[in-house]
């Protein structure tokens, strides 16, 4: 079974704020969410969760919503593993 991360590119506000709701909203699936800092002098973070790959189109609509309900509009991008 192929694994696929999908991540975005936000500030620390968003990666705190939409952590929590994250990780709410995929929790009785078991998908690891992480976010960390990806440049300091930017303050730039990223926001990742890692899903099957079969399970990787409806993901990503269910995290799109979320996105779309915080106001937050980075583009979801993804990373074969």
């Amino acid at each position: 079974m192929s694994q696929i991360r999908l991540f975005i590119d936000c500030s620390a506000a968003e990666a705190r704020a939409l952590s929590p709701a994250v990780e709410e909203a995929f929790e009785e699936e078991g998908y690891p969410v992480a976010s960390f800092e990806t440049d300091a002098a930017t303050e730039r973070w990223s926001l990742s969760l890692y899903v099957p790959q079969e399970a990787e189109a409806e993901i990503e609509r269910r995290l799109e919503d979320i996105l779309s309900s915080a106001g937050v509009t980075a583009a979801i991008d993804r990373e074969a593993l």
